[in-house]
């Protein structure tokens, strides 16, 4: 009995002392847990407190661009309706006023062969002011307002648009009311074709252009945009189809402008020729080019739908290049896309500024240079230059009243 009770007094101990070091372990076990724990929370507040730093200074940086972007958009923008609005003498400038006069005299006529909705704008302001010069102030700040309305479709920050706009297209525009016009309603168009799906988006694109065409009748051509919504090959296809077409059937083209001034572009053939067609040929491929390489050299655009869908537009509209072989007014086609061209180009310079490759950097150089040689070659260069964009700042009534105050 007595070794019993010793072996139960021993196993008791054990048990005791067994369970002590268990406890002990036990214990050491949660502290080390909970070290680990307090280390993964100190890690994860660290992570989030560096994403909120970061993030505060990336909105931080977005806030103050924003307000730059803002800043410049009024700027430009105010420039675009002095140089609109004020101006008192262009190359269409006393065709419009004679119109404007003949509208509210006799009202809409379709012996002015000027589009309707034009008409029915000059009527309607001409309602409230018999000055053609009041009327051009008007209208330019409606036009110019429905152009940035267009723009910011595509994207919150114009800035950079509005400044290469001004570069090539914007004077061109100064002087072509109606063009300007209609470019937006385009502009709005082709946003539900590249953004939305399905048949909605294509009815949505010709009721724009419809309405646009109302101001005027060329931008009809844009009607083969709708190509965008095929497979790549068969925009291939039809683009060769329309370069050889418009080539094949150049002499019945005029036939589509009626009694318009572009009839009279058509039938001139005053700018036929070998070296002018090189030259262009080149013009239009290397557009091609920049705006291909552009819209694929970073892969932060790959998912954005203009940026997918901007190269096959310019290829469609490539197809004009035989009537500005002809007469470069018809330099317009391409020259309105080029608008969307620039919201690509925007998109890609604020993805590539602060830090980028090389490579890149000489895009943007590039794609500058290219505009520039677009305003010498289409713009500067040539008797236009004389009678249509340099009368825009010599003949110019608020230029005039600031130069005569510091003088």
């Amino acid at each position: 009995m007595y070794v019993l009770f010793i072996i139960i007094h021993f196993l008791n101990r054990l048990l005791k002392i067994s369970g002590a070091l268990c406890f002990k372990k036990l214990h050491q076990l949660i502290m080390f847990l909970r070290k680990v724990c307090d280390m993964k929370r100190a890690f994860i507040e660290g992570e989030m407190m560096y994403i909120y730093d970061k993030y505060n200074r990336l909105s931080e940086s977005n806030n103050k661009y924003s307000l730059v972007d803002n800043i410049i958009t009024c700027g430009f923008s105010f420039i675009m309706w002095i140089i609109m609005g004020f101006n008192k003498y262009n190359a269409d400038y006393f065709v419009y006023e004679h119109i404007f006069k003949s509208v509210n005299a006799y009202g809409i006529q379709s012996s002015l062969n000027i589009e309707s909705g034009f008409q029915a704008i000059m009527r309607l302001i001409g309602m409230f002011t018999n000055d053609y010069q009041v009327f051009l102030r008007i209208f330019s700040l409606i036009a110019i307002l429905l152009f940035l309305y267009s723009l910011k479709r595509y994207t919150k920050k114009v800035g950079l648009i509005l400044f290469l706009f001004c570069l090539f297209g914007f004077l061109s525009n100064a002087i072509q009311l109606r063009s300007f016009l209609s470019m937006s309603f385009l502009l709005l168009g082709t946003w539900h074709l590249i953004y939305e799906d399905g048949f909605k988006s294509i009815i949505k694109f010709l009721l724009y252009v419809l309405v646009g065409s109302q101001f005027h009748i060329t931008i009809l051509f844009y009607l083969i945009l709708l190509v965008i919504k095929f497979s790549t090959r068969t925009i291939y296809l039809i683009t060769l189809i329309l370069i050889l077409s418009i080539t094949a059937f150049y002499g019945n083209i005029v036939l589509l402008f009626g009694d318009t001034k572009f009839a009279g572009y058509v039938s001139s053939q005053s700018g036929l020729g070998l070296t002018k067609t090189i030259v262009l040929f080149i013009y239009f491929v290397c557009n091609l080019i920049l705006i291909w390489t552009i819209s694929t050299a970073d892969k932060r655009l790959e998912n954005e739908p203009l940026a997918k869908k901007i190269f096959f537009i310019n290829l469609l509209v490539s197809s004009s290049m035989i009537l500005v072989v002809v007469n470069n007014n018809f330099i317009r086609f391409i020259r309105n896309i080029y608008i969307l061209n620039y919201v690509v180009f925007s998109n890609f310079v604020l993805l590539n500024y602060k830090c980028t490759k090389m490579k890149n950097y000489f895009f943007i150089v590039v794609y500058f240079l290219f505009i520039f040689i677009s305003l010498y070659f289409f713009t500067i260069q040539g008797s236009a230059f004389e009678i249509g964009v340099k009368p825009l700042f010599t003949d110019n009534l608020f230029l005039d009243r600031i130069i005569k105050f510091f003088k």
